[in-house]
């Protein structure tokens, strides 16, 4: 047992390290708890806010490990970024402080190999100007001068390039930025001429995949930006889950023309990445689950072996698992 009182209502987070030997938590006070898994002893003690938990009660804070796990960041809600080294539990360099702090919206990414970070923030829906701050991470250093978006900004790292970053605004589009120069490699496709595309990038950080309001998919190159497939659909797409091998993903599509009357008509698509004899890249639906009921959620699987499907209405919510080779029901598992 982890001895911590954890917020209530809320979604726990727990950070693992990548050995898996270590977990952090934060606490109903916002300290962040570091615990040893075997043991279940804390390494340190717990790490303080520096904000008033009472102000920011529905809150955690943000946690993430470089990749190789020498280091850990931990980001409070007063907008600043601090770096540990993981074995002493000792903060390193100096403290990034995020212009814009504090609020529940703030957010930040490092690359895998820990010398780039970039704190974030979103004041919601037509609110002033969101921003965002590139970093040294090694030096605490700032990079470049603050970006700003209309309401709001989100940034990620791509894994197989750390000097790159998957930059989005809420509005205004998105980009690959070239890290420390902060120069825009090529722009994410648009999907919709006031809302930026929702984006991911593959878990091999080869490809970007992007949708919105115009039911497109688009597969690009996240090296060149190229555009590689473009996949047009009838149906809204709600969500896109990318598959661990980065060759596929799983769409959830919602084609429900009298929801109001409590018909639903989702679909979940398999769809692969295929090259084509050519060399070039495809995109193509490979399988499909209907689902006949509304959708809360999905989920894969870290194997990418199974789907989850959360759905139903109030009072009436089940769960179906699915193998995703087959997109038939797990053998042996009953809703």
């Amino acid at each position: 047992m982890l001895d911590v009182k954890v917020p209530p209502n809320i979604d726990l987070r727990a950070e693992f390290s990548p050995d898996a030997n270590t977990v952090l938590l934060s606490d109903d006070k916002l300290r962040v708890h570091i615990f040893e898994v075997e043991s279940g002893k804390l390494r340190t003690p717990p790490i303080p806010s520096g904000v008033n938990a009472a102000d920011f009660a529905d809150a955690v804070r943000a946690v993430k490990f470089t990749a190789d796990g020498s280091a850990c960041f931990i980001l409070d809600l007063d907008g600043t970024l601090e770096r540990y080294d993981a074995r002493t539990w000792k903060a390193q360099g100096k403290t990034m402080r995020h212009p814009n702090g504090p609020a529940y919206d703030i957010g930040f990414d490092v690359s895998a190999d820990g010398k780039w970070a970039v704190t974030f923030d979103s004041p919601g829906e037509n609110g002033p100007m969101g921003t965002a701050q590139m970093w040294n991470a090694e030096t605490g250093e700032r990079l470049g001068s603050l970006i700003k978006k209309q309401n709001g900004v989100t940034a990620k790292f791509l894994s197989k390039h750390p000097g790159r970053l998957l930059l989005r605004g809420e509005r205004g589009g998105a980009g690959i930025l070239e890290l420390p120069s902060g120069t825009e490699q090529f722009a994410i496709r648009e999907h919709d001429d006031v809302d930026s595309p929702i984006v991911m990038i593959t878990p091999d950080g080869d490809y970007t995949l992007s949708y919105g309001p115009d039911n497109c998919l688009a597969l690009q190159s996240a090296r060149t930006g190229k555009l590689l497939a473009l996949l047009t659909t009838e149906a809204r797409m709600t969500d896109v889950l990318l598959a661990p091998d980065s060759r596929s993903a799983f769409a959830v599509f919602n084609n429900s023309a009298f929801s109001t009357q409590g018909h639903y008509d989702l679909y979940v698509m398999k769809l692969g990445f295929p090259k084509g004899s050519d060399d070039s890249q495809r995109m193509e639906f490979t399988g499909s689950i209907r689902v006949l009921d509304f959708i809360h959620r999905t989920v894969l699987s870290r194997d990418g072996r199974m789907l989850m499907i959360q759905c139903g209405i109030t009072d009436n919510e089940r769960v179906r698992i699915f193998d995703t080779a087959t997109l038939k029901p797990l053998a042996g598992y009953r809703e």
